[in-house]
């Protein structure tokens, strides 16, 4: 674990909006070094993150679906029969997708 020091840059002089400490740490999963947060309340095992790369993707995704106007919207593939049926960003409408599942044809 890389102990506390206390000459850590700060995110400023790192070229990075924060005033938090940093530590360059490697991921032990691919080895690729990046800028860390320093935390002194962390454990050794939280203070080695996986990189967002070898984690697959955010921790804040949710499977492709949204919120709108009381509405759930759904990430769909490209290559899925339904595509047709999205907005330009790739989603549509769950009603809609449940319908024309059950009638076996786009809407």
């Amino acid at each position: 674990m890389a102990l506390y020091n206390p000459d850590f840059p700060t995110g400023t002089e790192i070229g990075l909006n924060d005033k938090h400490k940093f530590a360059w740490l490697a991921c032990p999963q691919c080895g690729k070094e990046r800028w860390v947060r320093w935390n002194k309340k962390r454990r050794e095992e939280q203070f080695y993150p996986i990189c967002i790369f070898c984690r697959g993707h955010n921790l804040n995704y949710k499977g492709g679906r949204l919120r709108f106007n009381g509405y759930i919207r759904v990430l769909l593939r490209v290559g899925d029969f339904f595509y047709p049926m999205t907005d330009y960003k790739g989603y549509v409408f769950e009603h809609r997708l449940v319908m024309a599942e059950h009638l076996g044809r786009c809407l």
